[in-house]
């Protein structure tokens, strides 16, 4: 789109050192030119002076209707050779031209060529030499087009669309009643990729323009969380897997079908959250399918356990009531939680036909004490934070490479909620489960982390008088470098403290942009094993380990380097 052959960019940021950016020139007909700028100064111009492109083979398609010949505007095409699938997180070069290409590995490897045909149905593609690749057409008034993978030339070639059949969805309530607004999921065959429509008052939502071939649908139940990931036990077994059966029908070139699917009966929870009697105004409920395998091993025992960008959370009003939204009828649990209790707290619950309620009263079982440092002196600003023993500790160096939508949030049976301690060193929690084993965690650096065991509480007990003791740790600070000195863009660091008389202490991080620090390290010998990752994008990440011994002495800071 520059007539004159001049491009110019303004606003550009100034590069890090160490760093580069990459100007890519496209055009249908000529090789992808790639230009390295590792010099961008604030304030100044670069001018790159002429570049000229190679030319290079390119396919020239005409796109019609089968049926009465006509040429399709504005369809897309695309040409790709991707080994790979793209990765689900940046990376990605977006174009508005007739061309777009994506590289995911070498020069030849994983390439896309795609474009849009003009009103007399015509595109020109740049050709990938020596690749087989998949050519597709999608136009939201025609089936999809796509043939088997092959070796595109230079040349001409006709492609015709079909219109393809139609599907009528009809979703009807167990026991009567249509299923309005309903989300109805819709995939060329099973297991592979899918889209989503939502069906309209009358419970009908209408797939047209599909291939001739198999197609399936399903009865998307609303998640827990907008995003989840898989879980897994310390035994091994998975949580969250999805059971949720397809239905097919075999499509036929203009052919149209009708198909009926039963969504289960539905149930609303509502009720009302008090505190020792009181009101409890902003709680947090949440309710997750009931799993046995979650109630034998407990979430301490989890893995893992994330959610992304909300889902179906609810708060409590000023009055403590709260109402859910429609759920299948089922075995759930209920998680409660508050921003002033250390514990969230879980109840199962059985959804019936209809409405449920269930009123939720939360004790005020705590504890208070203080916390010193080893000659004695209080330790003001220490967090101080409670969980079942073996819980998942989410206070890590985390570094979140890559995610979609809003923030994310992590939830452990043990709480994330917690308290600092004040200037006097003293601290008070609520919220504590009652008739279990329990653990204190204190932190702050540079102290070394303390955890105390607390024998159970009784159900509104508040225990006081607890004191605990924290000494000074001393630090190291991680550098992981390339081979040519540059930061590694992404790492992970394992440290290891061994001691003969107790179990193994482990402190674990994340390292961008080359390096990282940990306080708090116990004095003596600690093994560090320091991991880059060499790439990011489409599969498993390349990676590079090394492990070095290093030692830690209390109120100083070593420093360790790594180079791959």
């Amino acid at each position: 789109h520059h007539p004159d052959g001049q491009a110019r960019f303004e606003n550009l940021r100034q590069l890090m050192p160490g760093s580069d950016a990459r100007l890519k020139v496209l055009a249908a007909g000529f090789e992808a030119h790639s230009v390295i700028l590792a010099e961008l100064v604030r304030g100044e111009m670069l001018d790159l002076g002429e570049i000229r492109l190679k030319p290079a083979p390119y396919l020239r398609l005409t796109v019609l209707s089968e049926a009465d010949g006509a040429p399709v505007h504005n369809a897309s095409v695309t040409l790709s050779s991707a080994v790979r699938e793209a990765p689900s997180f940046g990376g990605f070069d977006d174009f508005d031209g007739a061309v777009e290409i994506h590289h995911f590995g070498g020069e030849d490897e994983g390439v896309v060529r795609r474009g849009r045909t003009d009103k007399d149905g015509r595109l020109s593609l740049t050709t990938i030499p020596g690749a087989r690749c998949v050519l597709k057409v999608s136009h939201p008034q025609f089936a999809e087009f796509a043939l088997a993978p092959a070796l595109y030339e230079e040349g001409e070639r006709e492609l015709r669309l079909i219109g393809g059949g139609t599907v009528r969805v009809f979703v009807q309530r167990e026991g009567g009643g249509v299923g309005a607004e309903v989300e109805v999921s819709h995939s060329e065959g099973i297991g592979g990729g899918y889209t989503t429509a939502v069906t309209d008052q009358n419970g009908v939502v209408l797939f047209d323009h599909l291939t001739p071939s198999t197609h399936s649908f399903r009865i998307e139940e609303e998640e827990d969380h907008g995003f989840t990931f898989a879980v897994e036990h310390m035994d091994g077994d998975y949580l969250n897997a999805e059971a949720v059966d397809w239905t097919s029908v075999e499509v036929t070139e203009g052919g149209e079908h009708e198909l009926t699917l039963v969504q289960a009966a539905r149930s609303v929870l509502y009720g009302r959250v008090t505190e020792a009697g009181q009101p409890l105004a902003g709680a947090t409920l949440r309710l997750s399918a009931w799993s046995p395998a979650v109630s034998k091993a407990g979430m301490g025992e989890m893995m893992f356990l994330g959610s992304f960008g909300g889902g179906l959370e609810k708060r409590s009003k000023g009055d403590g009531g709260y109402r859910m939204k429609e759920k299948a009828t089922g075995e759930y649990e209920l998680f409660v939680s508050h921003s002033t209790r250390a514990m969230q707290e879980r109840f199962r619950i059985t959804l019936t036909p209809g409405e449920v309620k269930f009123d939720v009263d939360l004790s005020l079982t705590g504890l208070a004490g203080i916390v010193l440092d080893e000659f004695g002196q209080p330790v003001p600003g220490a967090k101080v934070s409670v969980s079942k023993p073996g819980a998942l500790d989410m206070s890590h160096d985390l570094v979140i490479l890559g995610g979609t939508g809003g923030g994310g949030s992590f939830s452990s049976e043990g709480g994330l909620g917690g308290s600092s301690t004040n200037l006097d060193g003293s601290f008070q929690l609520k919220g504590l489960i009652a008739g279990e084993e329990l653990e204190l965690s204190v932190k702050k650096n540079p102290y070394q982390p303390v955890k105390q065991s607390i024998s159970s509480l009784s159900s509104g007990e508040l225990r006081s008088g607890l004191r605990v003791v924290m000494e000074r740790g001393g630090g190291v600070k991680v550098h992981m470098l390339s081979s040519d000195g540059s930061p590694v863009e992404f790492g992970s660091l394992l440290l290891t403290k061994v001691e003969a008389s107790s179990a193994p202490i482990v402190r674990e991080g994340g390292v961008h942009n080359g390096s990282t620090s940990f306080e708090g390290l116990a004095p003596g010998e600690w093994t560090v094993e320091a991991t880059a990752y060499d790439s990011l994008g489409g599969g498993e990440p390349d990676t590079n380990s090394q492990e070095k011994v290093i030692i830690v002495k209390a109120g100083e800071m070593s420093e360790a380097v790594f180079q791959f």
